[in-house]
């Protein structure tokens, strides 16, 4: 695809949301084409953030998990050695 092709498809496509979603007053709007056209990526993006926080959440939740249990762990090893003191001491 050449840059002439890839500028004709964007001429086509600005001209076909314009003309789908604003109709004839919507080429008198202000930036309505660049209203149009971000709406347009975020429709597009949106999926792909919904689920780069998703498992952002997931990966958020098995550090705690982890983080519980060695904390659990050095709990337990430090109260027994504590009792290990406490049964060696006269």
């Amino acid at each position: 695809m050449s840059g002439v092709d890839a500028a004709i498809g964007a001429v086509a496509l600005r001209d076909a949301a314009l003309g789908a979603v604003g109709g004839p007053a919507g080429r008198e709007i202000p930036g309505f084409a660049t209203l149009v056209a971000g709406a347009a990526l975020a429709a597009l993006a949106v999926p792909s953030l919904r689920r780069v926080a998703h498992r952002a959440r997931m990966a958020e939740q098995r550090m705690r998990a982890a983080e519980q249990r060695i904390r659990s762990e050095r709990i337990r090893r430090y109260a027994a050695a504590r009792e290990r003191v406490r049964a060696a001491a006269p």
